[in-house]
């Protein structure tokens, strides 16, 4: 049922004629008493009755009327949110990503964003790789950091930046004082590895050059696996951007200097973003490409 059908109708609740109303509207009477038989029709009950001296509420129209009001002001209030939406003067942002964009990149970017928008609300989810993805896809979030851009093809992910792989070890381990790095000598060392979700990027970087690592456990935190390392109870594998905010004393170096992975900012494919949410979109790519002394400096291990 159209809004202006309900606003009309209450309007001749509270006592103006079939002419007075349709000159508020810009209808003709008749147009009008067509609109209310469309409203009592949908009801199932009659609103008015009707006499030459005019229309009065029946008790049935009175029982309705309170709940009537409520949605025509209900209505109101939700235009007048959307408005401040679509002029990105208030709403809530819903932003997915892993743990190093959290701890490094997300808290700069989002200040920045709400200095130019500052009514705007965010609301952070951490998961690993595919938990974002789903959670984009599903609309659970509007937009999320993730590392790869197929095979779903109802995803749009646009490239922020790309991230090479560490090797971290204990302080004093016999790693951190060979010149070349012997790929095939690591399995000679406990490793800890991270459980990344099904999408498991340095897994698959260390099958692809056939390393066998003795892995001793396998972990979903970020930051257990480096506390395990620091502890002497094996090396692992991170990438860079989540060693710039590590708080332990662990040796680190490049794993290998041609291989990344591609982290990008994500959202659903098969609708139109919000001002909101395209603002935001834009915003992040903006400030790594213009925070990149920034963006270098924090993926630069100490």
């Amino acid at each position: 049922m159209e809004i202006n059908k309900l606003e009309i109708v209450l309007e001749l609740f509270h006592g103006k004629t079939l002419a007075e109303v349709a000159e508020q509207y810009s209808y003709t009477p008749s147009a009008i008493s067509h609109m209310l038989k469309s409203v009592e029709a949908d009801f199932g009950i009659k609103l008015f009755y009707r006499d030459r001296t005019g229309i009065t509420a029946t008790p049935e129209g009175r029982s309705v009327f309170e709940y009537m009001q409520s949605t025509v002001e209900a209505y109101r209030v939700m235009k007048c949110e959307a408005d401040k939406i679509c002029r990105m003067e208030s709403g809530v942002i819903r932003v997915g990503a892993f743990v190093s964009v959290i701890v490094s990149w997300l808290p700069l970017i989002i200040n920045s964003f709400k200095e130019e928008y500052s009514q705007v609300h965010f609301e952070i989810l951490q998961g690993n790789y595919d938990e974002t993805l789903e959670w984009i896809r599903s609309g659970y979030i509007d937009c999320g950091f993730t590392i790869k851009a197929e095979p779903y093809e109802d995803l749009e992910s646009e490239l922020v930046t790309k991230d090479k792989l560490y090797l971290i070890y204990p302080q004093d381990h016999p790693l951190m004082y060979e010149e070349a790095l012997d790929m095939q000598s690591l399995s000679q060392y406990p490793f800890i590895s991270l459980n990344e979700g099904s999408e498991e990027f340095i897994m698959n970087y260390i099958r692809s050059r056939d390393i066998e690592f003795r892995s001793i456990c396998r972990v979903m935190d970020d930051f257990a696996v480096v506390a395990m390392v620091e502890s002497g109870m094996g090396i692992s594998i991170v990438p860079e951007l989540f060693l710039s905010r590590v708080p332990y004393d662990v040796g680190s170096r490049c794993l290998d200097e041609n291989f990344y992975r591609y982290i990008y900012i994500s959202y659903r494919g098969n609708y139109k973003l919000s001002p909101m949410i395209d603002a935001f979109v834009t915003h992040v790519k903006r400030w790594v490409l213009e925070n990149k002394h920034i963006v270098d400096r924090q993926k630069t291990p100490g």
